[in-house]
């Protein structure tokens, strides 16, 4: 996806890439109490995590929209999972790498195909 790979490339996440996702989000899911729900968990989720790491600027803004995206289309549970597995992969990606900055979007879009993929096969 060209965000995750902008996210690696540059550390950042134009506005107007996350947009489409929004929307489509709305569209498919926008009725649903708690798809809206988790979007603003997720937003509000963001917003706190950038706000802990401020200092070393390790959460961006758009990272933040990604995260309320992933709320939008996955609901509470499919952020949890996708959150979770992002992590875990972004964490061993660092430590192969040695790298300090890990990007969010390529590992949270993983993230999104491990709970498609659970959900698939009747795992979530």
């Amino acid at each position: 996806m060209f965000i995750a790979w902008r996210d690696m490339k540059s550390r950042t996440i134009p506005d107007a890439w996350l947009w489409p996702l929004l929307l489509g989000g709305i569209y498919l899911y926008g009725g649903a109490f708690e798809n809206v729900a988790a979007a603003i968990c997720g937003y509000v989720l963001g917003f706190v995590l950038m706000a802990a790491t401020m200092k070393k600027e390790a959460l961006g803004f758009g990272d933040v929209e990604l995260l309320a995206v992933t709320g939008l289309w996955l609901g509470i549970g499919g952020m949890a999972v996708a959150l979770v597995s992002a992590a875990a992969l972004g964490i061993a990606w660092g430590l192969a790498r040695k790298q300090r900055f890990v990007p969010l979007a390529p590992f949270l879009f993983l993230g999104w195909g491990i709970y498609y993929a659970a959900a698939g096969i009747g795992i979530i």
